[in-house]
């Protein structure tokens, strides 16, 4: 409902830009005049969630989404003004689910680029160790509150841009499917190199008790068993951007 939510307001921003449902003006008649490719049934269902979430305010006798600060805060998220007027762009004359894999792969894609930031920043501070330019090493080793060992230690364990389905569904607010099917779609749209890191463990005759304790042992992983001879444990993905 989450990202449902956040599609809807930005469908509704995208085409009212003062995001104002005029007094008198029935929801059949708003999406005749705005173009919002939304049925009346999908329409009412998200006035509804957001006049329950409070997101719905009075401006004089019209209805009026709140700010964008306050739907950010009751969505969990964090999009920037900027940010979401880019959104709005591009989604707008979208349909709702058109619009909705749109802002999915917008905030997977963004997720990566921030991680990306950090990634490329250690390869840097880890080439300055390297070659003995400690100064700036030494100064965010200081802001941590660690040795320039332990600082260099934590960050040759990110120099590449890793994510997991079940990592990001809880980020996004859906299931590690939806997460992985987002993933895939930007694969496949060249906008980022998918690898995926796994393990085979083969099972011979293997017997449920065994594969309970696989279950138990790698329960934060996805077990696939479609390969008959052997547990594949998929741990996540290398994405090169």
């Amino acid at each position: 409902m989450t990202i449902s939510l956040l599609t809807f307001i930005l469908l509704f921003k995208a085409h009212q830009r003062n995001s104002l449902l005029y007094s008198g003006l029935s929801y059949d008649a708003f999406l005749c005049m705005s173009g919002m490719k939304v049925s009346r049934k999908t329409f009412g269902k998200y006035m509804d969630e957001l006049r329950r979430r409070g997101l719905l305010r009075m401006q004089g006798k019209h209805t009026e989404i709140v700010s964008w600060t306050t739907c950010m805060e009751e969505l969990g998220f964090s999009i920037s003004q900027i940010r979401m007027r880019y959104i709005r762009r591009i989604i707008k004359g979208k349909t709702f689910t058109e619009a909705k894999y749109l802002i999915q792969e917008y905030l997977v894609l963004t997720s990566f680029r921030n991680q990306k930031y950090f990634v490329d920043k250690n390869k840097r501070q880890l080439q300055k160790f390297r070659s003995g330019n400690l100064k700036s090493v030494r100064s965010a080793a200081r802001q941590k509150g660690v040795s320039i060992e332990e600082y260099v230690s934590s960050i040759e364990k990110r120099t590449q841009v890793v994510t997991g389905c079940h990592y990001l569904g809880g980020k996004l607010g859906v299931s590690y499917q939806t997460a992985n099917r987002i993933i895939n779609r930007l694969h496949k749209k060249n906008l980022v190199e998918r690898i995926v890191v796994s393990k085979r463990f083969f099972r011979g005759n293997v017997n449920h008790g065994t594969y309970d304790v696989m279950r138990e042992q790698y329960s934060r992983f996805h077990i696939s068993t479609k390969n008959l001879p052997c547990f594949v444990v998929v741990f996540g993905s290398v994405i090169k951007l």
